[in-house]
């Protein structure tokens, strides 16, 4: 889905995706207002990495261009980081594969050679890379998150590590069309040992009534805790989510003071959930879209 913006003879394209890299369509017209990447730069404003970061995200557009990257916003023990996503189901644009874009990375950071496994032939279909303040700083990168699909014909699928000390399983997750899979929702919330126990208080938390209104819910499974992600919510729920989170101020302040120019696009969001002394207790939480 694309817009062409402005009246210059090279006109922009803009174009809408949520953080499954699934295009959809803005739900205003977006003349005259904002693009999603304007939240990656925003967030970036007190930063020590800004100016490379910058710099890193004109080499990744150069190399798979515009839109073609997901990026999400991190938020946990008072710091800020963030991931880049990198989709490429069944291997269609090879420009975007995993050795393709570490090439890239290494024009920045050192990447050190990754071990027990042959990448070109593994049946990924999405990577990531974490990035933040040190790892700028330190300019290196110790390893890659790698996807890949679970079930046929089913929204689930699984995440792992890939190091210079090897691989790891982290995670499972599974994706829930709203509203017509709440059931089955609610039944994975009720079978989960981190949050079954208290699905009363998680699914009655204002938090998560203010976010169920979306377009899919995915539940993941994680070493220590649980994760709920909640896909093409609006700017309101967005901003719920970030004055709930006590997100930095700057990022509050930007989307509250500018939501009429960012409430023709959706937003993602999520959350972690682990089990407190008293119930379930959301720790570190993110928000996602693409540049």
């Amino acid at each position: 889905m694309f817009y062409k913006a402005g009246h210059s003879r090279m006109k922009k394209i803009w174009k809408y995706y949520d953080y499954c890299h699934n295009p959809y369509m803005p739900i205003d017209s977006p003349r005259g207002r904002l693009s999603s990447d304007s939240l990656l730069y925003n967030s970036l404003l007190h930063s020590a990495c800004q100016k490379a970061f910058r710099s890193i995200i004109k080499k990744i557009r150069d190399a798979i261009g515009s839109w073609n990257t997901v990026w999400g916003v991190k938020w946990g023990c008072n710091a800020l980081t963030w991931e880049l996503y990198f989709y490429n189901h069944r291997v269609r644009n090879p420009r975007k594969t995993a050795p393709n874009l570490l090439k890239v990375l290494r024009s920045y950071f050192h990447v050190p050679p990754f071990v027990e496994i042959d990448i070109k032939h593994q049946p990924y279909f999405m990577f990531s890379v974490d990035l933040s303040d040190d790892i700028f700083g330190f300019k290196q990168i110790d390893g890659v998150h790698l996807y890949t699909e679970g079930r046929p014909g089913i929204s689930q699928g699984n995440s792992y590590y890939w190091g210079h000390d090897g691989m790891y399983f982290e995670n499972h997750y599974d994706f829930f069309r709203m509203p017509k899979e709440t059931e089955s929702f609610v039944h994975k919330v009720g079978h989960s040992l981190v949050l079954g126990k208290n699905r009363g208080s998680v699914l009655g938390h204002s938090l998560v009534r203010q976010l169920m209104p979306c377009y899919t819910i995915c539940v993941a499974h994680k070493k220590n805790n649980d994760g709920i992600y909640f896909s093409r919510v609006n700017v309101d729920q967005l901003l719920y989510f970030l004055e709930h989170f006590s997100y930095p101020a700057h990022i509050v302040d930007f989307v509250r003071s500018r939501k009429e120019k960012l409430d023709h696009l959706l937003y993602d969001v999520a959350f972690d959930c682990a089990l407190g002394p008293q119930g379930p207790v959301f720790s570190k939480s993110s928000y996602y879209s693409v540049f």
